[in-house]
């Protein structure tokens, strides 16, 4: 069973491409700032125990400084960034999985993923683990599938799903073997901060 083809194009243009690197910097940047602030503070702390306060001014300075980074961002960037991890919102997720066979002898297939958002608040980040198994030789197929991303860029970069909205990820499938069996497994879930929470942060 093969989970898709080797070869992968990728066509984009200027804007996507620059969007991208921006972001893709920006993220970088984050988080190796946070990584050396982090591992600073280890060292700080386990060095000397009368650095104890010294270490909480400088973990209450960090933390008051996050807004104003988040303000010097573009809008773009900074509204993608305004979000949440949210598994408690799950039970506003309708995942749904179905294979669709074709081709000769019915050995291809595409793998069709419906995600339903039926809550208020807008999907920053979904990413979702799919298993097909079949009767072939490997007999399990993992596809870890990003469904919902803060920016829709191009490629796997499909955007937010606002409420109300379902998504449709197609997945091709080739060389099954027999009946299949389909499992799905929500990995991660990010929602928006909405305008009254973000002004009160």
């Amino acid at each position: 069973m093969n989970g898709g083809p080797s070869v992968i194009v990728n066509k984009g243009g200027f804007l996507a491409s620059l969007a991208k690197g921006l972001f893709g910097t920006v993220m970088v940047l984050l988080v190796c700032g946070t990584s050396l602030g982090i591992y600073g503070l280890h060292v700080a702390n386990s060095n000397v125990h009368l650095f104890t306060g010294q270490v909480g001014d400088i973990i209450q300075g960090v933390l008051a400084r996050l807004p104003d980074l988040q303000k010097a961002l573009p809008p773009i960037l900074a509204d993608a960034a305004n979000d949440r991890r949210a598994l408690d919102y799950r039970d506003a997720v309708h995942i749904a999985a179905r294979l669709e066979r074709s081709g000769q002898e019915e050995r291809d297939g595409t793998l069709v993923l419906e995600v339903k958002n039926d809550g208020k608040d807008a999907i920053s980040l979904l990413t979702v683990r799919v298993v097909v198994q079949d009767h072939s030789k490997a007999r399990f197929c993992e596809l870890p599938i990003l469904v919902a991303t803060p920016l829709q860029l191009e490629d796997q970069w499909r955007g937010p799903i606002q409420p109300g909205e379902t998504r449709i990820v197609p997945r091709r499938l080739r060389d099954l073997v027999g009946d299949t069996k389909i499992s799905t497994e929500l990995t991660d879930l990010r929602v928006f901060n909405s305008p009254a929470a973000a002004s009160q942060s």
